[in-house]
C-alpha cells in the first residue's frame, strides 16, 4: 500500500541524518549485554555482565586494562567501555554513573575534567590518560594544541555539553593547551561588547614510573618561571611502610644550600603506606621569605623501610627560569 507513495525531500534528510547518528551509535556504544560493541573485549574469565548475575556486586566488576566501568541507566546492567566512549554515554543519559576510574597497568586514573576553574594551571599525566576539555557554552571556543604528539582531541565522538572535546595523551613530553574564547553575543544584532578570554593549560606526560624504584619523586613539570607554585609528590612503589626522616624531603640549590623545607617540624608525619603518595609545595622562597634566584634545584626524598630500617632515598631536579 506505500509503494507509489512520495516523501518530502526534507523527509528523506532527516532519514539520513538519523541512519548517520545510528552508525555512530553503533561504533562508539555498548551492547545490552554489556560487553563493547566495537572491541568485543571478553574478560578473562567472564563478562561484566555474567560477574554482575552471579551475584558480583557492580562496584568490585572488574574491567580489561584501560577499559572503564559504568552502569546502564534503564537496568543498573554493568559494561566495561572506553574513556572517551564512558564520557558520551554519561552525557547522554545512557549511563548513570561512572564508577571508580580506568582499569589499567599502572593504576593510574584517566577520567579528569578541565574547566576554566584551571586556566594557567598545569597538568600531570600518563600515557593513556584522557581528560574532558568542558570550558562552558558562553563564549565560542577556538583551540589549539602545540605538541600533538604529546595530547590530541579525539575524534568523531560526542560530548557534553558545554564541552570542546576529550584528549588523550600519547607519549612522553610537554605540550600546550590555548584557547580562544569569543561571546556568543558577539553574532547577535546588536553585537555585544564583551571582549573575548583566554584559556591555557600547561600539560606534562610523564615518562612511564620506574616500578623497581621504592620510593620516587615527581613534580608537575619540569621547569617553572619566578613564583611559580611547584607541586611535589613522593609516592611509595614498594611492598613495605616507609617512614620520613625529618620532613621526609629537601630542596637545595646546584651549590648545596638548603632552600627548604624551613623552620622547626611541629607534627608527626605518618608513615607512607605501598602505593600511596605525600604531596608538598614550594612557593620558591627561602627561609628569610626571599624569592631564590633562576637555577636548577634538587628535590630529595628521604625515608627508612619499617622491617629492615634501611634508609631510602629518591631526587629530582627541577629548574626555575628568568622573567
Amino acid at each position: 500500500m506505500f509503494r507509489n507513495q512520495k516523501y518530502p525531500k526534507n523527509s528523506v534528510m532527516v532519514l539520513s541524518v538519523i541512519g548517520l547518528v545510528v552508525g555512530m551509535l553503533l561504533s562508539n556504544m555498548i551492547s545490552v549485554y554489556g560487553v563493547d560493541a566495537v572491541s568485543a573485549v571478553n574478560l578473562s574469565s567472564s563478562s561484566p555482565l555474567k560477574q554482575f548475575k552471579s551475584g558480583t556486586l557492580p562496584e568490585n566488576i572488574k574491567c580489561n586494562d584501560g577499559l572503564q566501568l559504568i552502569i546502564k541507566a534503564t537496568d543498573g546492567s554493568p559494561a566495561c567501555v572506553k574513556p572517551a566512549t564512558a564520557i558520551t554515554l554519561v552525557s547522554w543519559g545512557w549511563a548513570k554513573s561512572i564508577i571508580g576510574s580506568v582499569q589499567n597497568s599502572g593504576g593510574t586514573p584517566s577520567q579528569k575534567v578541565i574547566t576554566l576553574a584551571d586556566n594557567g594551571k598545569s597538568l600531570t599525566l600518563q600515557k593513556g590518560d584522557s581528560f574532558l576539555l568542558k570550558l562552558g557554552e558562553m563564549y565560542n571556543w577556538n583551540v589549539t594544541i602545540d605538541n600533538q604528539t604529546v595530547v590530541s582531541r579525539v575524534v568523531n565522538i560526542m560530548v557534553v555539553r558545554g564541552a570542546q572535546g576529550v584528549y588523550d595523551a600519547h607519549n612522553a613530553g610537554q605540550a600546550t593547551l590555548a584557547a580562544t574564547g569569543d561571546p556568543s553575543c558577539r553574532s547577535s544584532v546588536p553585537a555585544c561588547e564583551i571582549p573575548s578570554i583566554l584559556f591555557q593549560l600547561n600539560i606534562t606526560v610523564a615518562p612511564p614510573l620506574d616500578n623497581s624504584q621504592s620510593l620516587v619523586v615527581l613534580t608537575d613539570k619540569d621547569q617553572y618561571k619566578i613564583g611559580e607554585t611547584i607541586g611535589i609528590n613522593i609516592t611509595n612503589n614498594g611492598n613495605t611502610r616507609l617512614f620520613p626522616i625529618g620532613w621526609g624531603y629537601s630542596i637545595d640549590g646546584s651549590d648545596g644550600t638548603h632552600y627548604a623545607p624551613t623552620g622547626v617540624l611541629k607534627m608527626m608525619l605518618i608513615a607512607l603506606i605501598p602505593g600511596n603518595s605525600v604531596h608538598w609545595t614550594w612557593n620558591q622562597l627561602d627561609a628569610n621569605g626571599t624569592q631564590v634566584n633562576p637555577g636548577q634545584y634538587n628535590i630529595t626524598a628521604s625515608y627508612t623501610e619499617e622491617n629492615t630500617q634501611k634508609q631510602i632515598s629518591a631526587s629530582k631536579i627541577i629548574e626555575i627560569t628568568g622573567p
